[in-house]
């Protein structure tokens, strides 16, 4: 039986900068990053991560990414991203 995918995960994290980055009048003082993990039917689990430039990442992961894939055989990754991608 081929492995599957279980879950996917999605969590936000903000990480302050040590000297903020100055264009003109726009000061960006953290950076905003999404942690995605996927977890197979087999146990495997992958993570990755992303710079969310402040867009709305963890919602759209929750929304629309992950349901496209949990329960999805894991042999065709190029299918699975169109599936996603659709």
């Amino acid at each position: 039986m081929t492995e599957r995918i279980e879950a996917v995960g999605v969590a936000g994290l903000r990480v302050p900068l040590v000297q903020p980055i100055v264009y003109r009048d726009w000061v960006v003082r953290d950076r905003s990053y999404a942690l995605v993990a996927v977890r197979s039917t087999g146990g495997a689990v992958g993570i990755a991560y992303g710079l969310t430039r402040d867009g709305p990442v963890e919602d759209l992961v929750r929304r629309f990414v992950a349901p496209s894939y949990v329960d999805q055989p894991l042999d065709d990754p190029a299918r699975l991203f169109g599936v996603a991608r659709g």
